[in-house]
C-alpha cells in the first residue's frame, strides 16, 4: 500500500488548505496521517532528498500557495524536527532488527512505518528537541532536520505503508532504545559539552579532539576513574566491578577511536594525542560525586546498614566486606580498600560518635572495630569476603 492507495481521506477536514477536495489523493492522505502540522518539501523529478536543490524550510513557508503547488506535482519528503510538531525516524536495515525494537516498545508497533528498498522507516512525535541525523550498523536516526521521501509520483509503489497509522507520540524516556541509538545520542551530546571529534592545527593538520573522545568513551563504556586510588574501574554486566590498568584503558580506547573515527586520517591518531585523550578521560570519567562524596557514600552505608547497640562491636573488615556488598546492590561503585579504611574512622564518629576501639575480640585473637555498634540485619546476598 502506497500513500496513493491508502485509505482516502480527502474530506479530512483537518487538512491545512482549504479546499481539501482541490488537492491529490496522495498529498491528502500524506496530510491525514502525518497531520497538519507537517513540513512538506517538494522533490524535483530525478532529484534525492540530499540533492543541493532539496531545502528545509518552516511549517508557514511550506503551506504558502507557491509550495502547496509544487508539492502536487512532484515527489514529497518530510521534514523531520521542531518544523513537523516533533517528528523523527528511525531506519532499520533489516526486518529482524526492526521487530527487535518493537519488541522492547510494544507502543510503537502502531505508528507509522514505510518500506523503501527493503529498509523500514518508522515515525515518532517526541516532544522534546532531538539531536539531528546519524546512521548506525542497524540502520539510522532521522533527527532535527532531516528530509525523509515519503511519496514517489513516478513510481507511487516505490514506498509502501507498512503500518497506515498516525505517528504515535511519546516522551524521550519512554523509548527503549537501542545501543546503537544510544551511542549517536551520546555522541552528539560529546559534541555539544567539547566540539568537534577532530580539529586542525596552524597546519591543518587534523588532530583527536581528547576530551571529545574522552566524553564519548566514558558516556559508551560506562569506564570510571577514582582520583584517590589512582585507577580505572569498569563496571560488568553483573555490576561487580574490576580495576583496569592505564594501558589496558589506553588499548581499549584506540580500539574506539579507531571504530567510529569514520573518514579522519588514520594519522589523526597518533601516540601523543591518545596519551592526552588518556588524561582527559581521568579527568571527565572522574565521577565528581563519587570523589567528592566517598565519604557521604560510606555515611549512607553506615546509616542504612548499621545500628548502635551496647555490648555488641564490629571490626573494621566486617564493616568492610559488609560495604563492598552494600555497594553491589545498590550499584555504586565502591571506595577502594585503603581509602575505606581510612575514611571510615571519620565517618563512624560522624554518624555514631563512636571512637575506634583497638581490642575488639574475633576468633581468639584481637581485631581494630569499633564498639556498641551492629548490623541491622543480615544482607540479601553474602558478604563479600576481604582478601
Amino acid at each position: 500500500m502506497s500513500f496513493h492507495e491508502s485509505t482516502d481521506r480527502c474530506r479530512d477536514t483537518s487538512l491545512p488548505l482549504n479546499d481539501v477536495r482541490g488537492i491529490d489523493r496522495a498529498l491528502a492522505n500524506i496530510y491525514a496521517l502525518l497531520g497538519p502540522e507537517t513540513t512538506l518539501i517538494s522533490v524535483p523529478s530525478g532529484k534525492t532528498v540530499s540533492d543541493d536543490s532539496v531545502r528545509s524550510t518552516t511549517l508557514v513557508e511550506s503551506l504558502k500557495p507557491g509550495p502547496q503547488s509544487e508539492l502536487r506535482k512532484s515527489n514529497v519528503a518530510v521534514q523531520c524536527g521542531q518544523q513537523s510538531r516533533g517528528l523523527y525516524g528511525i531506519r532499520f536495515n533489516r526486518q529482524a532488527d526492526h521487530e527487535a525494537f518493537l519488541e522492547t516498545n510494544p507502543a510503537l508497533r502502531n505508528t507509522l512505518a514505510i518500506e523503501r528498498e527493503g529498509a523500514v522507516a518508522i515515525f515518532i512525535r517526541i516532544p522534546e528537541p532531538m539531536p539531528p541525523s546519524f546512521g548506525t550498523a542497524s540502520g539510522g536516526w532521522f533527527g532535527e532536520g532531516a528530509i525523509i521521501s515519503v511519496f514517489n509520483r513516478e513510481d507511487p509503489t516505490a514506498i509502501k505503508i507498512l503500518s497506515p497509522q498516525p505517528p504515535v507520540e511519546l516522551p524521550f524516556a519512554q523509548i527503549s532504545w537501542s545501543a546503537d541509538l544510544v551511542l549517536g545520542f551520546r555522541r552528539f551530546m560529546a559534541e555539544v559539552k567539547y566540539g568537534a571529534p577532530f580539529l586542525q592545527d596552524k597546519k591543518s593538520n587534523w588532530n583527536l579532539n581528547p576530551m571529545f573522545w574522552a566524553e564519548w568513551f566514558s558516556t559508551a563504556s560506562g569506564i570510571a576513574f577514582q582520583p584517590h586510588a589512582q585507577e580505572f574501574l569498569v563496571r560488568g554486566q553483573d555490576g561487580s566491578c574490576r580495576t583496569a590498568s592505564d594501558v589496558a584503558v589506553e588499548r581499549a580506547l584506540l580500539e574506539f577511536i579507531t571504530n567510529y573515527r569514520g573518514n579522519a586520517p588514520a594519522e589523526s591518531v597518533s601516540e601523543s594525542t591518545l596519551k592526552k585523550c588518556l588524561q582527559a578521560l581521568k579527568v571527565i570519567a572522574a565521577d565528581p560525586h563519587e570523589h567528592a562524596t566517598g565519604a557521604e557514600h560510606l555515611e549512607r552505608f553506615l546509616t542504612e546498614t548499621v545500628e548502635p547497640c551496647d555490648g555488641h562491636d564490629l571490626t573494621s573488615e566486617e564493616l568492610h566486606s559488609r560495604y563492598r556488598t552494600w555497594s553491589k546492590t545498590t550499584k555504586i561503585i565502591p571506595l577502594a580498600g585503603r581509602q575505606f579504611f581510612t575514611t571510615l574512622a571519620g565517618c563512624v564518629a560522624r554518624v555514631f560518635g563512636a571512637g575506634k576501639n583497638h581490642c575488639t575480640p574475633r576468633d581468639g585473637t584481637e581485631r581494630r572495630g569499633y564498639a556498641g555498634l551492629q548490623f541491622k540485619e543480615a544482607p540479601l546476598v553474602q558478604d563479600a569476603k576481604d582478601a
